[in-house]
């Protein structure tokens, strides 16, 4: 609805154009209130009516929300709330509802310059004029959001006093601390910043007042004694002595990221009701728990598991997460934990650079995130206990449900895990599943033929689904016309085997074969697909019809229950479905159209993939291409962000395709879409994940004899040999490429190789050396007019001379670099050449000039998606700047922001700038230039 504000930070109230409307009813702001948390998305049917009623809804709760719908429309006007077959959404911009905005603001700041990040801090708290949902009465929300919305309040205002306290800005903190503190009792965070505030301005006596209070309610609520913090702040009251507060390290981007990834619950989920009650009384789901729910392939095992965790998402208000973890996929290619542990931490606020590159190092990363949180993990269709076990989370609030067709013996007897076997379904539900989706009416018009439906279909909600949907569509047929459909068909389904299978395959050939000539070929055709989802544009160049045209088939077998459709517009086999779809394809399209097809999706991918690499990479020399097939349909993201998100779509079609590419000999297209990959895995991948990839794309370019590419593999492994340490590997590869080059004549391609070992060499010491490698490279750039790799060797050379103290010849390097970035409009290259600037200037004596050198590097990282990790070694040497120039408050600021993000992502130079804020500064650590 244009104009409408929705302000539940407080008194709850909504406007139009700056007129206040009246909801007369507690109800009516029940729902607005639940709606407008998810500004312009839909909310179910279910959410809708537990934040409403509860556990206490009314006869028909589905009827009473839609008279509630239609008062509410009343108010906000007929375009202002659009009803969905499965909820609702309430049509307002997110920055016009107080609770988003303040979400955003709060993950804006996180992510700015510091000297931003004030403003905007106290932009957001500034929206805050009460308790939230003032005037609500919901309990759902009450539980979950307000805590929610509370905690990061406070977060904020903790943030911002640290701010002021670093700039000796006062003014009423005492009392705004005092407030929260009494609001809060237990959080000893608010008291400790109360005490150094009332110190900071002559309050001493009160401060030691105040500490007193705080031990004798900790004793008394909680039986334990005051935290570290307080209790040093404690001494150094009694001493004397003024209280030193070095505040939270600053939160990362997202790192207050709630995530909410449950899939969508089943349509008229029905039955399972001895299962839900031992799920729901076998163990208290409060504490740390865990559930594997098992069965064999069909029974529901997903649809029981989402539906569980979205009646109990409510009690974890630190998020759900979900991960598909592919274990009985028809690929054969189960999720590695290490890629899933990836998704998770991206999905709690980690930035891509900040993830740990070693298993074990990411399974630390992402306990400690999780042992503090209340989380709720749904781990789905995993193979065994040794592919979960990983993924196990660290908090003791925390409860996780996994699904599998494997009983999960290890994590039952190791880990305590309550075991819930699914059967098929009995007669009952099985009819009741029936009646759901076709209605009581019609089921019961016909009992005898519905039994019988139920019957072949073994009890297993799949097969039942897709019935049901195919009889949906024939609402004046009747069933036993269905059951002879069923009857005229009998083959076995060999994924299950037995008699079941048998039941199964009938109920999915009857399905398939009521289907359009069309939509019967994309079902085939799909499982050629060798991703766990596929978008509307790869499927229409697997049939090879233009995108208008396949989507009408997308959506046939959407509504035949074979194919399901996420809210991201992709689309998704269940596995029996997959096996199905490929014995078919097998069975009915010859061996040259299934090439064909593949042929088709690879094309669709190698041309899609370049594209998005020169959008993160406008620099990058592109790869000669044929021309798309006139069949293949092209994905064309436009801009940087856009690229990043296609790849993060499709990382695992586009690896499993050079896998596959790899063994099957299709080594020209196996190769380019390594290198599309090398791009985006530099910013978003840790660097043991390029090994396989390139490996791959190696050995392609070898059995194609081709050199240049050899050496461009070869430089890549190279690269992450260095980033993982692996100094010798790197080097022989590096040597490798280098006289790969020289042999196919690639100037280009020496000089790129002479950087990397420059890059070697700076990294472990051997200044000398890297100077000639980079003079060397130079050299080559020049004499090629390759001005991108000119601009890097300079400030190479720049930064190399600046170590060595030869601070005029750095500057006129790091100068010329700059300019050459610059009419190139590379910005992160320019930002490297200002930091090499800045480092020249801090040499020469000049720490102002230094100072503002590295704060204009800054300014082109940060402008950036991504380049946190970018910033760090920037962030560290503007810290030695300051102290050069005595600014100590500054200084530490800098030191405090480089150590967060060097600790995050694990570098050695951690322990360098952990020595400056402990007063012992050593050396000038750090990253080194581009």
């Amino acid at each position: 609805m244009s104009g409408l504000r929705v302000h539940m930070l407080g008194p709850f109230s909504i406007g139009v154009d700056g007129v206040d409307l009246a909801l007369t009813t507690g109800r009516l702001r029940s729902m607005l209130a639940v709606l407008a948390l998810t500004p312009g998305r839909r909310v179910s049917w279910e959410q809708l009516g537990t934040a409403m009623w509860g556990e206490s809804p009314p006869d028909h709760p589905r009827r009473s929300l839609q008279t509630y719908a239609g008062r509410l429309r009343a108010v906000v006007g007929a375009d202002g709330l659009q009803n969905h077959r499965a909820g609702l959404t309430l049509a307002v911009a997110p920055e016009d509802v107080d609770t988003e905005l303040f979400d955003r603001l709060l993950s804006t700041a996180a992510n700015a310059p510091v000297e931003a990040e004030y403003g905007l801090l106290k932009e957001a708290l500034s929206l805050w004029r009460g308790d939230p949902f003032e005037g609500v009465e919901s309990q759902w929300l009450a539980d979950t959001q307000a805590p929610r919305l509370w905690e990061r309040y406070v977060a904020a205002v903790e943030r911002r006093t640290d701010l002021d306290l670093e700039s000796e800005r006062y003014g009423d903190a005492a009392v705004e601390l005092r407030e929260l503190a009494d609001r809060f009792p237990l959080r000893e965070s608010v008291w400790a910043r109360l005490l150094v505030v009332l110190d900071r301005t002559g309050r001493s006596a009160e401060a030691l007042q105040v500490c007193d209070s705080v031990r004798r309610r900790l004793a008394d609520e909680l039986g334990t004694d005051p935290g570290a913090d307080l209790k040093r702040l404690h001494a150094e009251l009694l001493a004397g002595r003024r209280l030193r507060w070095g505040g939270a390290p600053r939160p990362r981007a997202g790192a207050n990221a709630v995530p909410r990834q449950l899939p969508v619950d089943t349509l008229g989920f029905v039955g399972r009701t001895t299962e839900l009650r031992e799920l729901e009384t076998s163990r208290s789901v409060g504490g740390r728990s865990m559930f594997v729910v098992w069965g064999m392939a069909g029974t529901g095992k997903t649809a029981l598991a989402v539906h569980w965790a979205r009646r109990l998402a409510g009690r974890f208000p630190d998020g759900q997460l979900y991960a598909d973890l592919s274990g009985f996929s028809a690929s054969g290619r189960p999720a590695a934990p290490a890629d899933v542990l990836h998704d998770l931490m991206l999905s709690l606020g980690v930035s891509p650079e900040s993830i740990p590159d070693a298993v074990a190092a990411r399974v630390g990363a992402y306990r400690t995130l999780m042992a503090e949180r209340r989380v709720l993990v749904l781990l789905d269709n995993a193979r065994d206990a040794e592919q979960v076990r990983p993924l196990l989370p660290g908090g003791d609030g925390c409860l996780t449900i996994v699904t599998s067709r494997d009983r999960m013996a290890g994590l039952v007897s190791g880990f305590g895990a309550q075991p819930v076997g699914l059967s098929p379904l009995t007669p009952p539900e099985s009819r009741a599943l029936l009646a759901a989706r076709l209605g009581t009416d019609r089921v019961g018009a016909e009992p005898e033929a519905a039994a019988e439906i139920a019957a072949l279909c073994a009890g297993l909600p799949l097969a039942l689904s897709v019935v049901a949907a195919r009889a949906s569509l024939h609402p004046g047929r009747p069933l036993t016309d269905l059951l002879a459909d069923l009857h005229d068909r009998r083959d076995r389904l060999n994924a299950l085997g037995g008699d079941t299978g048998a039941d199964v395959r009938a109920a999915l050939s009857w399905s398939y074969r009521l289907l359009g000539r069309e939509a019967g070929r994309m079902f085939r055709l799909l499982s050629i697909h060798p991703g766990r989802e596929v978008s509307a544009t790869a499927a229409a160049s697997l049939v090879g019809q233009p995108l208008d045209r396949a989507r009408p088939a997308l959506a046939e077998l959407v509504r035949a229950c074979l194919l399901t459709e996420a809210p991201t517009g992709r689309y998704s086999f269940h596995d029996l479905l997959r096996a199905y779809a490929m014995e078919l394809t097998e069975r009915q399209d010859a061996p040259a159209r299934r090439a064909a097809a593949l042929d088709r999706l690879t094309g669709h991918y190698l041309h899609s993939a370049h594209h998005a690499a020169l959008q993160l990479d406008p620099q990058r020399a592109p790869v000669a291409l044929d021309p798309p097939h006139r069949a293949v349909a092209v994905a064309r993201p436009q801009g940087a962000d856009e690229a990043v998100r296609w790849f993060s779509d499709e990382y695992g079609t586009l690896t499993a395709l050079v896998a596959d590419g790899a063994e099957a000999g299709r080594y020209d297209a196996t190769w380019v879409l390594a290198w599309a990959l090398a791009g985006y895995q530099q910013r978003r991948v840790g660097s043991r994940d390029w090994l396989p990839v390139h490996g791959h794309a190696l050995a392609c370019a070898r059995a194609a004899g081709d050199l240049r590419r050899q050496a461009m593999s070869l430089r890549v492994l190279g690269q992450a040999h260095t980033r993982l340490g692996n100094e010798a590997e790197a080097e022989e590869h590096f040597a490798e490429a280098y006289r790969a080059s020289c042999e196919a004549g690639d100037l280009a391609g020496q000089a790129s190789t002479l950087e990397n070992l420059g890059a070697l060499a700076d990294g472990s010491g051997r200044y000398a050396d890297a100077i000639e490698y980079n003079e060397r490279a130079l050299d080559l750039n020049r004499r090629i007019a390759r001005r991108s790799g000119e601009a890097d060797s300079l400030n190479n050379l720049g930064w190399l001379n600046a170590r060595l103290g030869f601070t005029d010849k750095a500057r006129d390097h790091c100068e010329r670099a700059i300019a050459l970035y610059r009419g190139l409009g590379n910005r992160r290259g320019e930002a490297f050449a200002w930091d090499s600037l800045g480092s020249a200037e801090f040499h020469a004596g000049r720490y102002e000039e230094a100072a503002r050198s590295y704060q204009r590097a800054l300014e082109h990282h940060l402008s950036r998606t991504g380049a946190v990790h970018d910033a760090a070694g920037t962030f560290d040497r503007l810290g030695d700047a300051f102290t050069a120039l005595g600014d100590e408050s500054k200084a530490r600021r800098y030191y405090r922001l480089a150590l967060e993000i060097l600790e995050a992502i694990e570098h050695r130079g951690a322990d360098a700038v952990r020595g400056k804020l402990n007063g012992h500064a050593d050396g000038m650590p750090g990253p080194g230039p581009a």
